[in-house]
């Protein structure tokens, strides 16, 4: 994800640039589901179809979070004449609270896992969305321009998406680790 360039505010630049991070999403997830299919499954294993519906939870969990941030972003960052200073401590304020409801929801889905996967898990996740809110939190407060709106939306694209693929990565490889120890 960090290879992909930051959209220009050309004509159809922030299109590609979402094309492309969510071309990237995808191939990474797939590639994490082949390494788990390939991996020989002894008694007691996580098999790919648990895993794959954790991720699928998984994705409900960002697509719901992501669509808290679209009506964050327009019912309070550009409430009241903003972005300005209050408009964007609402949004922050916000973005907390939708990030500990994402927390909650990553928590749930990884409920059909082995507890010792769970607890794996547990620290590495949470450090991984404090990243989200940390990263959105540093995001430029944008201008009231579209341009501006625009680009602030997909940075927050960006952001979420990245987020999303360090989450599926991590519980791929904890499935991936705790499966090798049953070897």
């Amino acid at each position: 994800m960090n290879a992909l360039t930051t959209p220009t505010t050309g004509r159809g630049a922030s299109s590609r640039f979402t094309s492309m991070a969510v071309r990237l999403v995808e191939r990474v997830g797939a590639a994490d589901l082949k390494i788990v299919q390939s991996a020989s499954t002894p008694a007691g294993s996580v098999d790919t179809t648990t895993l794959r519906n954790v991720l699928r939870s998984v994705d409900q969990a960002f697509s719901t979070y992501r669509s808290s941030l679209a009506t964050n972003v327009s019912t309070n960052l550009y409430a009241s004449g903003g972005p300005n200073a209050t408009t964007r401590a609402a949004f922050d304020a916000q973005n907390v609270k939708d990030v500990a409801t994402l927390k909650t929801a990553v928590t749930t889905a990884i409920a059909p896992l082995p507890a010792s996967v769970q607890s794996s898990l547990t620290s590495t996740l949470s450090n991984d969305l404090q990243t989200l809110q940390t990263n959105m939190t540093n995001l430029t407060t944008p201008g009231s321009g579209f341009v501006s709106r625009l680009l602030f939306r997909v940075r927050t694209a960006f952001v979420s998406g990245r987020s999303q693929v360090q989450v599926d990565s991590d519980i791929a490889s904890a499935v991936r680790t705790y499966n090798q120890g049953l070897a």
